[in-house]
């Protein structure tokens, strides 16, 4: 009889020097090349091994890389790349399951008790890389310690041959025109704790700078190889708002027609005015913020440093220099009514934002993974449920019974219209017209507007889904192994791997 996959391991010495016997796999980074991949790739690289990458956001899952793998890294930064990422895993358990699996992101160590119960061998959090090195030394029985991952830790140049071309991931949507975009990050961490991101409990308000000279020539390569814009990754661009004034002011002197966009807080851009002028000077296209609401109930429970009045000023601010934002939101968390929802979306609406923003994030309901700062929180204890291990966060019920049916409905619209490509203005009318009706329990005519598919509209990247958000049916779809290599239709070790 087959043994459980949990109690399966590999022997107590395996060789991992061979081409092919380290496979690193991304599930997805918000349509960019995987950071979290090419950062270990290239340290692993300079060590003299010869680790194999899978970007399965790009190329389906295939056997062969899977099948000759002795261990395999998954990438899980956020929770869309978490379930995509427990997808592939038993994809890999039914095709190699002897293989030693370690999870790694942020979302691999907040669930970790959960992921070992799945077959998963280790995982890591933030700082990932010395502690994967140090778990790749003890599988082969080298006792020589990794230095430790920090400020001190050593860098390396990043090598992104192995991933598949810029071109192939997500652009930038300029005067209706697309361009290819390259993705760096400037620091990792962040030295904010809005309660909300799983950022706080992993990195505790400190982060890391990386040093600006290689943040430069990431640049330069990403420049060479076809990037028009440049998105930086960061948590919050403006942690060190020098140092990111030092790297866009030598990117814009070296790179004069390179344009970039960045993320970065509401009261960040209250509090760095000039700074945020410089960086428009630099080449800023757009800039992105973490708005959540404009509920000041809501925004003082998650923390988030601003109040609804901040926000409009923000606008102001930014409006008055023509540097457009784009807001990311949580709108469905214990604090939000059918009142103010109904707010946020005519607050959308008169400040011109609905093409400022995906319509994903009409949809977005507070995610709480084990470990969460919000768990502390005494006015989040009375709506807390139980802990969904499968869902990888702790479920809370609305108050307002309403709420949360209104919450499924607007995420089945949102849903089904990414996956059809209708028009932004239409789905947010769409979710407009049922949040009125779960107010006034009256039934709502939806707005008729003549849709200019080349209306002038903001810059933007061609992905519309979000980290918090789960998986839509176009992600999905990438873990059915269909090529000549496939199991898409066979059978692998007797089960079916799909």
């Amino acid at each position: 009889m087959r043994k459980p996959l949990s109690t399966l391991k590999p022997k107590s010495k395996i060789n991992l020097t061979g081409d092919g016997d380290i496979l690193l796999i991304s599930c997805y980074e918000l349509g960019q090349q995987p950071l979290g991949v090419i950062a270990l790739a290239s340290r692993l690289e300079s060590l003299n091994y010869k680790p194999s990458i899978a970007d399965l956001a790009i190329t389906p899952i295939t056997i062969a890389p899977i099948s000759t793998a002795k261990l395999i890294g998954i990438s899980v930064p956020m929770l869309t790349a978490l379930r995509l990422g427990c997808l592939a895993l038993k994809t890999i358990k039914k095709i190699n399951p002897n293989c030693h699996v370690i999870f790694y992101g942020l979302y691999a160590s907040l669930n970790k008790s959960y992921l070992k119960t799945l077959g998963v061998d280790e995982c890591y959090g933030g700082e990932f890389i010395e502690p994967f090195i140090t778990e790749m030394n003890a599988l082969q029985n080298i006792t020589t310690k990794a230095p430790p991952q920090g400020d001190n830790k050593p860098t390396v140049a990043y090598n992104r041959q192995a991933l598949p071309p810029l071109d192939q991931y997500a652009k930038l949507i300029l005067n209706n025109k697309q361009y290819t975009v390259g993705h760096v990050a400037s620091t990792r961490g962040c030295k904010h704790m809005c309660l909300h991101c799983p950022i706080t409990p992993i990195y505790n308000g400190t982060f890391y700078v990386h040093k600006a000279p290689e943040v430069i020539e990431e640049i330069r390569n990403l420049v060479a190889a076809g990037a028009k814009h440049i998105t930086f990754g960061d948590p919050d661009f403006l942690n060190g708002p020098t140092h990111a004034l030092r790297i866009t002011k030598s990117m814009h002197d070296n790179f004069p027609d390179i344009t970039f966009d960045f993320t970065t807080k509401i009261e960040h851009i209250l509090k760095y005015p000039k700074q945020i002028e410089a960086l428009k000077e630099n080449g800023a296209l757009y800039l992105i913020s973490a708005i959540e609401s404009f509920n000041d109930d809501v925004l003082q429970n998650l923390n988030k440093g601003h109040t609804g009045a901040d926000i409009h000023k923000a606008l102001d601010f930014l409006n008055n220099i023509s540097l457009p934002l784009r807001p990311s939101l949580v709108p469905f968390t214990p604090w939000e009514t059918l009142s103010s929802y109904n707010i946020l979306l005519d607050t959308l609406a008169n400040r011109n934002l609905i093409d400022q923003i995906e319509p994903v994030h009409l949809s977005i309901r507070l995610l709480i993974p084990p470990g969460s700062a919000l768990l502390e929180n005494d006015s989040m204890k009375p709506y807390l449920t139980t802990l969904d291990q499968e869902a990888f966060s702790w479920q809370w019920h609305h108050p307002d019974l309403a709420m949360d049916q209104l919450a499924k409905k607007v995420a089945t619209v949102v849903d089904n219209d990414t996956a059809s490509g209708t028009d932004p203005l239409i789905t947010f009318d769409s979710v407009r017209a049922l949040a009125k009706e779960m107010f006034t329990g009256k039934p709502q005519k939806r707005i008729e507007r003549v849709i200019d598919i080349a209306r002038p509209r903001p810059p933007r990247l061609t992905e519309t889904w979000f980290c918090c958000a789960e998986p839509n049916k176009q992600q999905l779809s990438a873990f059915s192994v269909n090529d000549e290599n496939c199991c898409h239709d066979s059978n692998v070790n007797g089960t079916n791997c799909c």
